[in-house]
C-alpha cells in the first residue's frame, strides 16, 4: 500500500497542471450546460450553446491528455525505462494508476452528472443506479484510451493513433454512403439491449486484457494485436445479436388463433372496407428518396392494423420481406427497421394506412418486375398498455413534470400575441419509458378558454421513449427531447380568414405512460404481388 501511495502522490505532483484542466473542464461542462437548455422566446438567441459545444469537445481532450501523460510517466513500451531498475511491484504501479483515473476522472465526471441532475430539478441521490451504469459506459472512452497509451510511447505517437483510426472509421462510413447513396441498405436493428451489453462487455474486456498485459509481461506486440481485434470482435458482435437469431430470442411466434394479436391487412386485400369507410389515407417514413435507382429500387407496401384493444398501443420494431415467383429463385431479405405505431383510431369508420418501404437490388428488380409474386411479410411487433395517466395545466417558462421531465416553453409572441411554441424537456440520464403526451390547443387567441377534451381537430399529440431496461444511456449530459410542438395549420398565418390554432399557456396537457405486456412475431403473405414499373 504504500508504494502505491507512493508511485500516487509522485503522478499528483507530476501532472498537477493536466489535472486542473481536466478538472476545469469538468466543472465549466457542469455549470455551462444547464444555461444551454433552450427556453424563453423563440427568436432569443442563446450564446451559451455554443459555449457548450467547445466545452463538450474540450472535455473528453482534456481526459485524453490526462491519461496519456499518467500511463507514459512509466512507458510500457521498450525496455530501456528508467523506471524498471526500481522496485516497483507491477500490480502496485497499476493500482496506483488505476487510484489516479479513478479520483481525478471517474470521480469528477460522477460529480459533475450529479451536478447537471440537480441543476435540472432532480435528486442525485435517486438515479444512483444509472449514475452507477453511466461511469460503467464511459469506460468505453476511458479504457481504450489508457489501452492506447500502454501500447504507445509517447503523447504524439498517441495522438497519431487515435487520428488514424478517426481516419480509418470516416473513410468506412463514407464507403458505405458512396455505395448507398447515403441511404442504409437492410439495416439491422437493436430489438433489445443484449447486443449492447455484449459490446460493453467485449470492448472493457479487450482493454483490460491489453492493460493487464502490458503492466504484468510488456508484450507490445501482442498487446497491439490484441487492441486491434477490439473493433473486429465488436462488429461481430454486433451483427450476431443483430441477426434472426436476436428475432427469435426476443419476439416470440404468435399462434394464428391468438384473437389478442393484431391482424395485418394489405391495402390490396381491403377493397370492401375502404368502400364502407367515409375517410382513408396512408402515411410513410420516405427512407429511401434519394436512393441510386441505377443500382436499387424501392418497394412499398401499405396496411393497416386490425384489432387493437382500446388502450393499447402496437409498435412495429422491425419486418422482413421475401418475394418469390413463380418460377425462378425466390429473393428473401434481411430484418428491416420499422418505426410505425398502430394505436386505437379516433374514428372508427376512418383506415389509416402506413406504408413500409423496402430496398431491393435493381437486377433482381428486373429479374421479378414482370412476374405474378408472393409477398411474404414478417413483423416482429410490441405490444404496449397504458399503465398510468396524469394531466397538468401548461405553464409558461421552466417547470418540472413530476416523475418524467424538467421542461422548459417556448414564448411565441407573433402580432404581439403571446403563445407556446413548443415544449423542450430533459430526461434524468436516459429517455422515459414509452410515453404520449398530448396538449389542446385553442382555435384564436389565447385569451379564449382551451379547447374542450374530446375535439379531435385540436389535439398536439408526441411519443417518446422506448422500452429499454438500462437504467441510463451513453452520454456526458441529459437527454434531451421535444415534448410538445404546435404545428397545426394556421398557428402562424397572416390571412385575416384564417383562424390561428395556438399551443396556450393554461391548457390541459396529459401524460400517458405505457408497460411493454410482450414482443410477438407475426405475418401476413400477400398474393399476386406485382412490383410495378
Amino acid at each position: 500500500m504504500k508504494q502505491i501511495l507512493h508511485i500516487f502522490s509522485k503522478d499528483v505532483r507530476r501532472l498537477w497542471i493536466e489535472t486542473l484542466l481536466s478538472l476545469a473542464a469538468a466543472a465549466l461542462f457542469a455549470w455551462v450546460t444547464p444555461k444551454s437548455w433552450q427556453s424563453g422566446p423563440i427568436l432569443l438567441q442563446n450564446p451559451y450553446q455554443e459555449i457548450a459545444g467547445l466545452v463538450y469537445l474540450l472535455l473528453p481532450l482534456s481526459w485524453g491528455l490526462l491519461i496519456a501523460r499518467l500511463i507514459h510517466g512509466e512507458v510500457m513500451v521498450g525496455d530501456r525505462q528508467f523506471w524498471i531498475t526500481r522496485p516497483y511491484e507491477w500490480p502496485k504501479l497499476l493500482a496506483a494508476k488505476a487510484l489516479f483515473v479513478a479520483v481525478f476522472i471517474y470521480l469528477p465526471f460522477l460529480s459533475m452528472e450529479a451536478a447537471i441532475l440537480l441543476e435540472a430539478g432532480f435528486n442525485p441521490l435517486s438515479y444512483i443506479p444509472g449514475l452507477l451504469y453511466r461511469l460503467l459506459l464511459i469506460s468505453l472512452v476511458f479504457f481504450p484510451l489508457i489501452g492506447l497509451a500502454s501500447v504507445t510511447s509517447n503523447l504524439v505517437r498517441m495522438a497519431l493513433t487515435i487520428l488514424s483510426i478517426f481516419a480509418a472509421y470516416i473513410i468506412a462510413l463514407s464507403t458505405l454512403a458512396f455505395r448507398h447513396n447515403g441511404n442504409s441498405i437492410g439495416v439491422s436493428f437493436s430489438p433489445a439491449a443484449a447486443g449492447g451489453n455484449v459490446t460493453v462487455a467485449v470492448v472493457l474486456l479487450v482493454c483490460s486484457a491489453v492493460i493487464v498485459l502490458q503492466y504484468a509481461r510488456r508484450r507490445v506486440l501482442v498487446a497491439r494485436l490484441l487492441l486491434g481485434s477490439a473493433p473486429i470482435l465488436v462488429f461481430l458482435t454486433s451483427w450476431v445479436c443483430n441477426t434472426s437469431l436476436s428475432v427469435d430470442r426476443n419476439y416470440s411466434p404468435a399462434a394464428q388463433t391468438d384473437a389478442s394479436v393484431i391482424r395485418m391487412i394489405p391495402f390490396e386485400q381491403d377493397g370492401e372496407r375502404r368502400a364502407a369507410a367515409h375517410i382513408w389515407g396512408s402515411s410513410g417514413n420516405g427512407n429511401f428518396s434519394n436512393i441510386d435507382s441505377k443500382k436499387w429500387a424501392v418497394i412499398k407496401v401499405s396496411l393497416r392494423a386490425s384489432g387493437v384493444a382500446a388502450g393499447d398501443r402496437w409498435q412495429l420494431d422491425a419486418f422482413r420481406p421475401a418475394l418469390t415467383p413463380a418460377n425462378g429463385a425466390a429473393l428473401k431479405l434481411n430484418w428491416q427497421p420499422g418505426q410505425q405505431v398502430f394505436d386505437t383510431p379516433d374514428d372508427s369508420n376512418a383506415l389509416s394506412y402506413k406504408t413500409l418501404d423496402f430496398v431491393i437490388p435493381r437486377a433482381d428488380f428486373e429479374r421479378l418486375k414482370s412476374s405474378q409474386l408472393t409477398l411474404r411479410l414478417d413483423f416482429a411487433l410490441t405490444q404496449a398498455r397504458s399503465a398510468r395517466s396524469w394531466q397538468f395545466p401548461l405553464t409558461k417558462g421552466d417547470f418540472m413534470i413530476p416523475d418524467l421531465a424538467s421542461c422548459s416553453a417556448i414564448d411565441n409572441r407573433e402580432q404581439g400575441v403571446l403563445h407556446i411554441s413548443g415544449v423542450f424537456c430533459r430526461f434524468p440520464l436516459r429517455m422515459p419509458p414509452l410515453t404520449t403526451v398530448t396538449a389542446l390547443q385553442t382555435r384564436g387567441p389565447c385569451e379564449l378558454a382551451p379547447a374542450q377534451p374530446g375535439d379531435p381537430s385540436l389535439p398536439t399529440s408526441i411519443s417518446i421513449g422506448d422500452f429499454g431496461t438500462a437504467p441510463a444511456s451513453f452520454g456526458i449530459s441529459m437527454e434531451q427531447g421535444q415534448l410538445l410542438n404546435n404545428t397545426i395549420f394556421g398557428s402562424s398565418t397572416s390571412d385575416p380568414k384564417i383562424v390561428p390554432i395556438r399551443l396556450c399557456p393554461g391548457t390541459p396537457v396529459v401524460v400517458t405512460q405505457y408497460r411493454k405486456v410482450r414482443a410477438v412475431q407475426t405475418g401476413v403473405t400477400i398474393e399476386n404481388f406485382r412490383l410495378g414499373d
